[in-house]
């Protein structure tokens, strides 16, 4: 089996086909819209087919360039295939996934899509070392639906900067991570054009989130004195009203662990609609396969 490098007018035909495959494929759709566009393209990677124009499976890896920008972790993947079975097929041939080192699949569905990917790291290590499902919902948000409530007197809204890399990853529970530090810079340096939302009282950020590296929003926070103002809800429409504004992205979407009841409430009360279906995170090495909780 042929593995194809897609140009720039074989994207557009790719993009195009996605738009059928709706909700399933936006995450897809959207890295490959802002690699088209330019907006928030993320640096040093490539997407790969089965065949074109007859595609079946499509995937965004690193293009192992010099450009090439971690998205939280050295060797990040995201796949969409029409089927599992093409999916399983392109998988086992030479030269689509880097499988002698660590890779992220990144927000998997919870469909046979994702069955496929982990019986592939099992082949390459049986041993499940941590295999704990950790389901994330996905919710989108649509300016004309979503709400907002004024912000608490004594607080400002603004944007976080690169000054606020380590602020933001030491409050990350995945922060840890390798990669997670280059990814942070290149999201919070202005001139690359990645939004972001925040809430300060003075000089302090008690709020945030980000627009990252796949064109979901996600990294939220609000620190702990602060809960039960309705911070969350206001960041959370100051930034898809940039996003869809300025990027012109179709719709906005975030993930939330399905465990995070306050996340999920604020999406609700502001107006945001659940997918109907979950996300997880999958990590392959040769020497370990483990399920991540999502952001």
């Amino acid at each position: 089996m042929s593995v194809i490098v897609l140009d720039q007018t074989q994207l557009s035909v790719v993009l195009a086909d996605l738009s059928s495959y709706r909700p399933r494929s936006m995450m897809m759709e959207q890295m490959i819209s802002n690699t088209l566009s330019e907006r928030c393209a993320w640096p040093g990677i490539e997407y790969v087919v089965d065949n074109f124009p007859g595609w079946s499976v499509c995937i965004c890896r690193p293009d192992g360039s010099p450009a090439s920008v971690s998205r939280c972790t050295d060797y990040t993947v995201s796949v969409f295939s029409k089927t599992p079975e093409a999916l399983e097929r392109f998988l086992d041939a030479p030269g689509v996934v880097r499988w002698d080192r660590p890779v992220d699949f990144f927000a998997m569905q919870k469909t046979d899509e994702y069955d496929v990917i982990r019986r592939k790291c099992l082949a390459i290590n049986p041993v499940l070392q941590y295999d704990k499902p950790a389901n994330s919902d996905v919710y989108i948000l649509e300016l004309d639906k979503i709400s907002t409530i004024p912000l608490p007197a004594g607080l400002r809204l603004g944007e976080l900067g690169p000054q606020h890399e380590q602020y933001v990853r030491t409050k990350w529970p995945w922060g840890f991570k390798t990669g997670v530090k280059q990814f942070l810079e290149y999201v919070l340096e202005p001139s690359n054009g990645f939004p972001n939302s925040a809430i300060f009282d003075r000089d302090r950020p008690v709020a945030h989130i980000l627009y990252t590296a796949d064109g979901s929003i996600g990294l939220g926070l609000v620190d702990p004195d602060y809960r039960g103002k309705g911070l969350y809800q206001i960041v959370l429409y100051d930034i898809t009203k940039k996003i869809l504004n300025v990027i012109r992205q179709r719709v906005v979407y975030g993930y939330v662990f399905a465990g995070n009841v306050a996340s999920a409430r604020c999406f609700e009360r502001m107006g945001g609609t659940k997918l109907p279906f979950l996300v997880d995170w999958l990590t392959s090495s040769p020497a370990v396969i483990h399920s991540e909780q999502g952001q």
